[in-house]
């Protein structure tokens, strides 16, 4: 259970993360297509939607796409031997944008339009919806399984409880003779388990650790941005580390309460 909740919450971790690269990236950024128009020439269109930009209060750098970048967003749809010149392809400006103070997209997609007819502005904000959305999807999934894995610990730890307790019933029976209270009964299990829990959660930690590692080393991220980065930040090694003591700390509230209750049933 520990095993799985690691794996969950490391999932959910790296998946928030590389979302999170998403969008910054995304909210710094807009793409303006500047399309052919009859009685307006392209070149023309070009140099009126870069005036238009470069005047623009917000706008940190506005530069055309080279062909050779047009070339290559092509080539995985139309392969190698693509010849621009040859295709009636739009032109591409990427602009790069102050996402503290961000331009009015509508007051300048108008402007662009009147400076070049064929210009279309993107401010992204429907790709960052969507991938925040598939984003929070999986970190749901990844906190559901941590809360199912939580739920059968408990289970686990109440089944095992109880056993233990009905296995030594005649050894309850003479602590109780000689004086023995409940919550030292009680204690007893309480403690026996913290300890079961607390190993439980290293064991499953380490495992997870050798399960990321080993997905770290089969993934190259600096050349995929689509595959999360299962190389943990310090923040999200502290949060896994917390999984021993959580382990622990539920398995001994577990123990202890499940002993008191069975404790006082017993005549």
């Amino acid at each position: 259970m520990c095993y799985l909740a690691a794996l969950s919450l490391g999932s959910a971790l790296a998946v928030n993360r590389l979302s999170e690269n998403w969008t910054s990236d995304l909210a710094g950024q807009i793409t303006v297509t500047v399309k052919s128009v009859r009685g307006v020439s392209l070149d023309q269109q070009m140099d009126g939607a870069l005036a238009v930009l470069e005047t623009t209060k917000g706008v940190l750098l506005a530069r055309a796409a080279s062909d050779g970048e047009l070339k290559a967003l092509l080539t995985p749809y139309l392969g190698n031997s693509v010849e621009i010149d040859r295709l009636p392809i739009p032109k591409l400006i990427f602009v790069q944008i102050d996402t503290i103070n961000k331009p009015d997209f509508e007051e300048l997609a108008t402007r662009l339009t009147e400076a070049a007819p064929g210009a279309a502005l993107d401010d992204h904000s429907r790709w960052n919806a969507q991938l925040q959305s598939f984003a929070t999807g999986l970190a749901s999934v990844g906190l559901a399984v941590l809360l199912l894995t939580t739920v059968a610990t408990i289970a686990t730890v109440i089944y095992a409880t109880r056993a233990g307790l009905l296995a030594n019933r005649d050894t309850i029976e003479v602590l109780h003779m000689v004086g023995a209270q409940d919550r030292f009964i009680a204690g007893e299990f309480q403690n026996h388990f913290w300890s079961l829990g607390l190993i439980a959660g290293c064991i499953g930690l380490a495992a997870a650790a050798i399960t990321f590692w080993g997905f770290a080393s089969l993934t190259d991220h600096s050349t995929s941005l689509l595959t999360p980065d299962f190389t943990p930040t310090a923040i999200e090694i502290a949060s896994l580390l917390l999984i021993p003591i959580f382990a622990s700390l539920v398995s001994m509230v577990t123990a202890r309460l499940t002993a008191l209750s069975v404790i006082g049933q017993m005549p």
